[in-house]
């Protein structure tokens, strides 16, 4: 299983971290508005590092469970400086299409692929693992991803490349 580093401890994130762990993953989380969450995540396993950027190179993937694509912008320039080839990066909000766009440009400058995958749901479906996922990205970084997105998603539907994902959540909602 792939070492997981997860930025946005929040409403959501707080459960689908907690199904990644108990899944078996390595997740590897910071410092949080909510130090209860981090807390209790770190009680069932998960581990806390002293910065993005350490929990960035102790990971392969990059999960971002943030409010809005502004939250993504700031977070990846923080971790930007460690970001290698190697990387992944799974956005599960529902970002802005243009913004989207924009950072699958500054990490293919990196060589890193962006899969969108904005959920479904609320704080219970979260921890409950019963999300929906409404994926974007390629074949390749799809099968990469499934397996994790099942953790803590009751559906996940690949519905084509980049921006896609993002579209069909805007039909849902």
């Amino acid at each position: 299983m792939e070492p997981i580093a997860f930025f946005g401890l929040g409403t959501m994130g707080e459960g689908i971290a907690a199904n990644l762990v108990r899944a078996g993953y390595p997740v590897h989380i910071t410092l949080n508005r909510n130090n209860e969450s981090v807390e209790r995540l770190v009680k069932l396993g998960a581990m806390l590092c002293d910065s993005k950027q350490a929990a960035t190179k102790r990971s392969t993937i990059i999960v971002l469970c943030l409010p809005n694509s502004d939250s993504v912008s700031v977070v990846i320039d923080e971790i930007s400086p460690v970001l290698e080839p190697r990387h992944l990066v799974i956005d599960t909000g529902t970002s802005s299409l243009s913004q989207t766009a924009q950072l699958v440009e500054r990490l293919a400058a990196h060589k890193i692929e962006l899969v969108e995958s904005p959920v479904a749901g609320g704080k219970a479906q979260a921890a409950a693992a019963e999300l929906g996922a409404f994926v974007g990205c390629s074949v390749a970084a799809f099968e990469r991803v499934k397996p994790l997105l099942d953790c803590f998603c009751a559906a996940v539907q690949h519905f084509g490349p980049i921006g896609s994902g993002g579209r069909a959540k805007l039909v849902s909602n």
